[in-house]
């Protein structure tokens, strides 16, 4: 796995923290409801602070092009690779499993309500970094920071809240590639890695002491100024959680044999196949949990009496059926558009998704 992820020019250590990233994502939906652990729910609170940063951070490590790129790149390899799936897989999840109607699933395709708003995100910040190319990268980024602290001001809880906060975490990611990736990056990261994970858990310390000064509001009742020290929380707690991420996912990547290396292996493949977790990871578990289990008395029964069961299988059967939906895009060649957007008119090549959590040197 490792020598195939090199020679195909992808970087493993990030393609490792991909797939912590996704694991986490993916165990925090399936806890939600209906049959929520709290023990399981406590073990993963503190994750809370690098599951999005991190994967936005990511996304900007490869985003360089965005600075360079014509208005015809912008759609072909930053928009049309996330619209498409965005767009069908509302559709699927909204009209096919919900019955929802077509004015509800439009409203859906333009307000980031839904569990794919990481995608809309993707496309936001590709188009607002486009659009600002020509500026000081320093002053985009204290743009984007003012903007996820004034938006709050303005309008109070708002969906978008949630996607402007974002957008200084891949500013930061596009701005570090040279430092990560670069060709000193494998020496600068082995020397100072200790240093990482030590000055990351301090932070993240002290975030956490800074989490308990400020509550986090969590709906659309707290006023707009709560809203905006929320945010603002966020921002300081994050550089900390996605800082203790990359560490971990460096030390791993260097982890070659033992029960280390097959878990570092296993993260990697992980790594590599998230926009298919992503994208089929909720109806999985909502046809699993909801028309499966809740449909059934006695295993309704079962699933109150041991939640941490039910996350668990579905945690395992979420990832089994991202596993077998990535097999057929990549094997079925009428079956790609599944995951992968078709060629547009004049392309060169088919729309792959690009730099992104789900490509690691082409990506919520």
């Amino acid at each position: 796995m490792a020598a195939s992820a090199a020679r195909a020019g992808r970087v493993g250590w990030v393609d490792l923290a991909k797939g912590i990233c996704i694991l986490l994502v993916v165990a925090y939906h399936v806890n939600l409801d209906p049959f929520p652990s709290t023990a399981i729910a406590t073990l993963l609170r503190p994750t809370g602070v690098l599951r999005m940063p991190l994967f936005f951070f990511v996304s900007g490590l490869f985003a360089g092009r965005l600075l360079v790129g014509d208005g015809r790149w912008l759609l072909r390899r930053r928009v049309w690779p996330w619209a498409f799936p965005f767009t069908l897989w509302t559709i699927i999840y909204l009209g096919g499993m919900h019955r929802e109607p077509p004015a509800a699933i439009a409203a859906q395709l333009v307000t980031p309500t839904s569990h794919m708003w990481f995608l809309q995100a993707l496309i936001v910040y590709s188009v607002a970094t486009w659009a600002t190319r020509r500026l000081p990268r320093g002053a985009v980024l204290a743009l984007a920071i003012a903007l996820a602290l004034a938006g709050p001001l303005l309008w109070g809880w708002s969906p978008w809240n949630q996607i402007l906060r974002w957008w200084p975490a891949f500013l930061l990611g596009m701005a570090a590639r040279e430092l990560l990736v670069g060709a000193s990056a494998g020496e600068l990261t082995r020397r100072r890695l200790a240093w990482w994970a030590a000055g990351a858990a301090a932070l993240w310390l002290l975030g956490q002491l800074l989490r308990g000064q400020v509550t986090i509001p969590a709906g659309p009742d707290q006023p707009p100024a709560l809203h905006a020290a929320a945010q603002l929380v966020w921002l300081c707690r994050a550089p900390a959680g996605v800082a203790l991420a990359l560490a971990l996912a460096v030390w791993l990547d260097r982890r070659r044999g033992g029960p280390l290396g097959a878990l570092a292996r296993r993260l990697r493949a992980i790594g590599q196949r998230t926009l298919a977790i992503y994208l089929t990871h909720i109806p999985v578990d909502i046809l699993l949990e909801y028309r499966l289990i809740g449909s059934s008395e006695r295993l309704t029964s079962l699933g109150e009496a041991a939640p941490w069961a039910v996350s668990i299988a579905a945690f395992a059967i979420c990832l089994a059926a991202a596993r077998a939906l990535e097999a057929l895009a990549v094997n079925v060649a009428w079956l790609r558009w599944l995951v992968y957007a078709p060629e547009l008119p004049g392309s060169a090549a088919p729309s792959a998704p690009p730099a992104s959590p789900s490509s690691a040197t082409r990506t919520s």
